[in-house]
């Protein structure tokens, strides 16, 4: 929560106190729940080799059925993974969720399969990807996922040079300022403004 709404001080705090415990533990689900605001952090704080890391930490995924807490963090960690360049650990954290199943399982391969699309250039696809994780996490009750989505589908129509990408971009931002995620919204400004230079 402090993550998203920018408080980086507080958020690195709590980071590090749950990655401590979840290495005291000896425990692989708690790093999965620290590793998103933990690489946030490290990135924030100018050390990408370290965010790069834990994310691989994260994907050597010990043998066992994959937990729910893995798949409903799948597009975070991807996010992260994405966010340093590397794009091997973002496959692999996607690969290592397998097969969906329940539907937080899909919803979240959907929008991983979203974000990697739009890593490699493929806009058009990821578009369409991220609109249908759009869909699916406003059916579920994740406002935060959806926002999430319609943003990464509004940076692929400004990309595109797409006019429907303002609409898009808006809707994202106000679901942001809804939940006080400040960067985000910054994120979303920014957005606009290319939408708008370009006419999109």
């Amino acid at each position: 929560a402090h993550d998203e709404r920018g408080d980086s001080a507080a958020a690195a705090s709590a980071a590090a106190r749950a990655l401590a415990q979840a290495r005291w533990l000896d425990h692989w689900l708690g790093l999965v729940i620290a590793c998103a605001p933990a690489v946030s952090s490290a990135i924030g704080g100018g050390d990408p080799r370290a965010a790069r890391d834990l994310l691989a930490e994260v994907a050597e995924r010990p043998a066992g059925p994959v937990n729910e807490e893995l798949a409903g963090r799948l597009p975070a960690l991807v996010r992260c993974a994405v966010a340093v360049d590397d794009l091997s650990v973002a496959a692999r954290l996607v690969d290592g969720v397998g097969e969906a199943g329940m539907p937080l399982h899909e919803h979240a391969s959907v929008a991983a399969e979203a974000l990697l699309a739009e890593a490699r250039g493929e806009l058009r696809e990821a578009a369409e990807l991220f609109a249908e994780a759009a869909t699916r996490w406003e059916g579920f009750g994740a406002t935060l996922e959806q926002a999430y989505a319609l943003q990464g589908r509004g940076r692929c129509l400004v990309a595109l040079g797409d006019r429907g990408a303002e609409p898009v971009v808006r809707d994202a931002r106000a679901l942001f300022a809804e939940m006080g995620a400040r960067p985000r919204v910054e994120e979303c400004d920014a957005l606009l403004a290319r939408a708008l230079r370009a006419g999109a």
